[in-house]
């Protein structure tokens, strides 16, 4: 049994598994079982199998664990409610934690951990927290909720901690509200004149006008912070005249340009006067002063996308949770696919996968058969007969047999040409595989007669557009009833441009500590040390032709 905790603190979780499977339970001394299952939970966990571990550990009674155990119990529970992304659930655990740990130090870790997952709840999941809250733990949502409400207004914040403090007197989260108004002066970026620089004309105009409707519905919504907006249109061609017009204009920051050329031309630029949240990605490239980070900590240019890398990225990792580890690949042979192929290639081999076929297919004929048939071998199975019928001379009786060195499918198309392929799977029986797809097989609409054949296919995609189990916030209600965004082949964008107000006055926070995410529209959005915006999506799965929200059980 130490031996098997001892690996489990070396990090080497398959020799802990693998001595914690010779342990017997059947011994004198009664805390055997319960070490070894609290041990095997947390094996669980560090294998990302945050379900099994919480099953395990169900089955224990907690008027019978030794106090000695309690600290890894709770821990435990909390870890695993983490990577479910349940913060409500975690942060429970951590208050209960708290009475077991023995150390300051062990303490103020916890208690930094129960304030990171609190600040994963937007407003409705902390008020639903905290009605069903002890006192300590209504006491962490409160600060919570005053944090949240009050983030943009240091005047009523410090008035409302005062009096937090006198309410909760001595509570855990006490040091924290003191360092919680200098976080909240030092962080919270406001700039009161902003400038947004979309391309309204040409190949991008209807992206562009999206974007503005959706930034403008989160301008008009914000109660704390509505700063001065000026709109421009600017292109690749002028953006370097529209970047100058609009901070000779007064504006403090810099939203937009959207195309890709337009935001490398700015990367290219030194000594940029203003900051920019650039609405495309470009890429790292050669270290330039345009990158660097000021004194605040925001990165002078940051990058926000909606990129197919992140969707790539998030196939992999789910996949790999999944069990699976031989990957087969269709999709077209285009840049965007490429793209995506380099993303899943690049996680999905660094996750222990291996990618054992990719087929083509052209949406611009109607042969998808062909590709299909390539992917599962079934071509070569029925040429190997027809060569065995020719050598005996004789019929033969055959049965197409599909290949059985893969257990997943990865599809990158667009509805209408899932819509042809996914039954050009079914037909040759590859019902088997899983198949997971990136958000293109989705349109963001409503159209569950076309998109019935679609059904049991996995896929990430932005929360804005996968509705049917939540119901819409108001923004969301008046952008569908004003500009008819749920019937929009530009839905996701309304959603894009929400989350470009929205972000600004949470880029400080977010530049000081990479794993604290934004939830957006779009996802809950993270910045990296080189000041490029990233997304992790909610998993969605077809069903009865609708899009639906897919839970950690589903989406398994």
């Amino acid at each position: 049994m130490r031996a098997a905790e001892s690996w489990y603190l070396a990090g080497d979780l398959e020799s802990a598994a693998t001595a914690a499977a010779t342990i017997s339970t059947a011994t004198k001394d009664a805390s055997i079982p319960t070490r070894l299952r609290i041990l095997e939970a947390r094996i669980d966990v560090g294998r990302q199998d945050a379900e099994t571990a919480l099953r395990r550990l169900g089955t224990l009674r907690l008027e019978n664990i030794p106090a000695d155990f309690l600290d890894d119990y709770f821990e435990t529970r909390a870890a695993a409610f983490e990577n479910m992304r349940n913060p409500a659930s975690a942060s429970r655990e951590r208050v209960a934690l708290d009475r077991y740990l023995q150390t300051p130090s062990a303490r103020e870790t916890n208690n930094r951990k129960i304030w990171d997952d609190l600040k994963q709840l937007n407003n409705d999941g902390l008020q639903r927290l905290r009605a069903s809250s002890t006192d300590i733990l209504r006491g962490w949502v409160e600060l919570a909720l005053i944090e949240q409400s009050l983030l943009l207004n240091p005047n009523a914040l410090t008035t409302a901690i005062r009096l937090w403090n006198q309410q909760y007197a001595n509570h855990p989260a006490a040091p924290l509200s003191a360092r919680l108004l200098d976080d909240t002066r030092n962080l919270t970026f406001a700039p009161s004149r902003i400038a947004l620089l979309l391309p309204f004309d040409g190949q991008y105009g209807q992206a562009a006008q999206a974007i503005r409707d959706g930034f403008l519905a989160a301008w008009y919504t914000a109660k704390d912070y509505r700063p001065f907006l000026r709109i421009y249109s600017a292109n690749a061609l002028n953006i370097t005249e529209s970047y100058k017009q609009a901070v000779t204009e007064g504006a403090e920051y810099i939203v937009g340009p959207l195309e890709r050329e337009a935001v490398g031309r700015l990367l290219a630029t030194p000594d940029l006067p203003v900051k920019v949240l650039a609405l495309n990605h470009f890429g790292a490239g050669e270290p330039n002063i345009s990158t660097t980070a000021d004194p605040t900590g925001i990165p002078k240019i940051v990058q926000f996308g909606l990129l197919p890398e992140d969707e790539a990225r998030e196939v992999a990792r789910q996949a790999a949770l999944d069990g699976h580890h031989n990957a087969l690949i269709i999709s077209q042979n285009e840049d965007y696919d490429r793209r995506i192929h380099a993303a899943f290639q690049q996680e999905w081999t660094a996750l222990g996968g291996r990618i054992l076929a990719r087929a083509f297919f052209d949406e611009t004929t109607s042969d998808f058969s062909t590709p299909v048939r390539e992917l599962l071998n079934v071509g070569s199975n029925e040429r190997r007969a027809t060569a065995l019928q020719r050598r005996l001379n004789r019929p033969l009786r055959t049965e197409t047999r599909l290949r059985d060195d893969a257990d997943m499918i990865f599809l990158v198309a667009r509805p209408e040409a899932a819509r042809q392929i996914v039954p050009q799977l079914r037909f040759y029986r590859a019902d088997r595989f899983t198949v997971y797809a990136s958000s293109r097989v989705h349109s963001g609409t409503f159209n569950p007669q076309l998109d019935r054949d679609l059904d049991n296919i996995k896929f990430p995609d932005s929360p804005w557009v996968l509705t049917r189990n939540r119901i819409p916030s108001e923004m969301q209600q008046s952008i569908n009833r004003n500009w008819l965004a749920q019937q929009s082949p530009y839905n996701r964008f309304y959603a894009f441009g929400i989350d470009a107000f929205g972000l600004i006055p949470h880029l400080g926070r977010l530049a000081r500590n990479t794993n604290m995410y934004y939830r957006g529209e779009s996802g809950d959005l993270f910045l990296d040390g080189a000041g490029v915006i990233s997304r992790k999506l909610t998993w969605a799965k077809f069903k009865d032709g609708m899009a639906a929200s897919a839970g950690p059980k589903e989406s398994q």
